[in-house]
């Protein structure tokens, strides 16, 4: 026979399990909606409850609220935002401020006090430079950046920074740490350099000379998958570039 303190201790573990499945979704639907333009039916991500089964699902917790920490910042004006496509969709104040604020917000982030291993922090650390790369480009999408600006993620070379702040993590980091994640962890990598060699262009700045990019590609390339897939896609942006005057990366 169940008693009523294993009834409460089961309806608990549900409520956990069913907030979980929902921050879940909450993350997949805001990823999609970013990288492959899809609509989202969550408005706002569920309080994450800080509970946890065993020493193990501790850990795995960490690196869940972490993302979900991320995930959390693209609220409903940022997605509808991102959605349109030209400045005049919308006055220029409103996506100026509110970019702005997230932008700065997801800059004071940190999980540096984070319980996450070598793999969580990965998926973690990688995702929140490419929410930083995302922001930049619904600014550039919506012409908000310049070369004046005085806030930095306005600016043309923010990228540039983007791109420095990625390579600090990843240097120190076992290339296994990034490989076991698949081929979407690449794909936020491929935008980051991509995006870096325009920068580089408009700064006037060789990419030959660029370390962060040659670090990039090495990442990029060591994977098969990956180098089909985007190193391919690189390369053949320099092959355009020849008759100017950047040179390919060596």
């Amino acid at each position: 026979m169940i008693t009523d303190a294993e009834k409460d201790t089961d309806n608990t573990i549900e409520a956990i399990c069913r907030k979980r499945l929902l921050a879940v979704l909450f993350i997949t639907e805001r990823g999609c909606a970013i990288l492959r333009n899809k609509p989202i039916s969550l408005s706002r991500l569920p309080s994450i409850p800080t509970d946890f089964f065993d020493d193990h699902d501790e850990i795995v917790l960490a690196g869940f609220t972490s993302l979900c920490n991320l995930f959390g910042v693209l609220d409903d004006k940022f997605v509808e935002l991102w959605y349109a496509t030209a400045p005049e969709d919308e006055p220029l104040s409103r996506p100026l401020d509110n970019v702005a604020a997230i932008q700065h917000d997801l800059n004071n982030l940190s999980f540096g006090s984070s319980k996450m291993t070598e793999i969580q922090k990965a998926d973690v650390l990688v995702t929140h430079q490419w929410l930083r790369l995302v922001f930049w480009q619904a600014s550039m999408r919506h012409g908000l950046i310049t070369s004046t600006s005085t806030d930095e993620a306005f600016l043309y070379n923010y990228p540039i920074l983007i791109a420095r702040d990625l390579c600090q993590i990843l240097r120190p980091m076992e290339y296994n740490s990034i490989l076991v994640h698949g081929l979407g962890i690449f794909e936020k990598l491929f935008e980051v350099a991509f995006s870096l060699m325009d920068s580089l262009t408009l700064a006037k700045i060789e990419w030959s000379t660029s370390d962060d990019l040659r670090y990039l590609f090495g990442c990029l390339s060591a994977n098969p998958n990956s180098h089909s897939a985007y190193v391919k896609v690189l390369e053949n942006k320099i092959n355009l570039a020849r008759n100017t005057t950047q040179s390919p990366i060596k």
